[in-house]
């Protein structure tokens, strides 16, 4: 998965940086989030990206939001986040309390799968035998790691494990389609701009939702909890606008398959940060298992990309 690893060049080393922020603020959201409720991590992670975009197009083009965007893609764009950032990921974020950081993620990265799957149902995208081969991969990759009799042991109820496996499914299946209906949007456009438009239709939605259940208010003073804070604020430096600016380097300046296969690795990253941050360590059988999937994934990406 990561050939030629002590001789990168900078596009592939952004994008091996990338995958290993997301790995750890995955860390820091999962522990955040057994202080507040997911939405309202979701919330801020999204608020905050969107004013650190703004303050990056400021400082770049003397204007805080990409003029050059349409109403169209404009609502694309917004319809996009509110899909994948501010319902996918809220979903994931629940996952990763009740599956565990690693196990959520990996889960949550099968979102190539659906992609297939929608791209065969909206734009009669047919993969050959040998991609139905690696989705099978994928997934078979998948069972070893969440069929692993060491993780039951640990998640005593079963029915705690079923609904994980459903949130971080929904979320890969909400990254799926948010990314679906940006696909339009993004030809020719910036890419700074419409990403700060995505996360800024994720953060206005998931607002709009706190206030119609009289949740907001509670939501803001459980992320002001001191060791709330600083976790989230971090982790939103780091993997919304650092890992974000860190993937589109590394698309612009390394192959696409080669950009694209390394950006997936975060689970992989998992395996040593989970067991130094969180006292996770991974059985062999979740080990093969994850990097089963990820090899998988990896070959989809690359499929993905010689034929979009």
């Amino acid at each position: 998965l990561i050939p030629g690893l002590a001789g990168l060049s900078p596009g592939p080393a952004a994008a091996l940086a990338a995958a290993m922020i997301w790995a750890f603020t995955s860390i820091l959201f999962t522990a955040a989030g057994r202080n507040v409720v997911p939405v309202a991590t979701n919330l801020f992670k999204t608020a905050a990206a969107t004013l650190f975009f703004a303050m990056a197009l400021f400082f770049r083009d003397g204007l805080p939001f990409d003029p050059e965007l349409d109403v169209r893609q404009v609502a694309l764009l917004a319809l996009s986040g509110i899909v994948g950032l501010g319902i996918g990921d809220s979903f994931l974020f629940a996952g990763y309390q009740l599956l565990g950081t690693r196990r959520a993620m990996l889960v949550q990265s099968t979102h190539p799968l659906f992609g297939t799957i929608l791209a065969v149902a909206f734009f009669a995208e047919w993969p050959s035998a040998l991609q139905f081969l690696d989705i099978a991969v994928v997934l078979g990759g998948v069972a070893l790691v969440l069929g692993d009799s060491h993780h039951r042991r640990k998640v005593v109820d079963p029915a705690r494990r079923r609904r994980g496996i459903v949130y971080c499914l929904l979320a890969a299946i909400g990254q799926a389609v948010g990314a679906m209906l940006a696909k339009e949007a993004l030809v020719g456009v910036d890419a700074f701009g419409a990403t700060q438009v995505r996360v800024a239709g994720g953060a206005v939605a998931l607002a709009v939702f706190g206030l119609v259940r009289g949740e907001l208010g509670v939501w803001i003073r459980g992320l002001l909890q001191r060791e709330v804070l600083w976790r989230v604020s971090a982790a939103s430096v780091l993997g919304p606008f650092i890992a974000v600016f860190l993937m589109l380097y590394s698309i612009q300046n390394a192959p696409a398959g080669v950009a694209l296969t390394l950006l997936a690795t975060a689970p992989v990253w998992l395996l040593p940060l989970g067991a130094i941050f969180q006292k996770d360590h991974p059985s062999r059988q979740e080990s093969a298992g994850v990097l089963l999937a990820l090899a998988g994934i990896a070959v989809l990406l690359r499929w993905a990309r010689r034929v979009s």
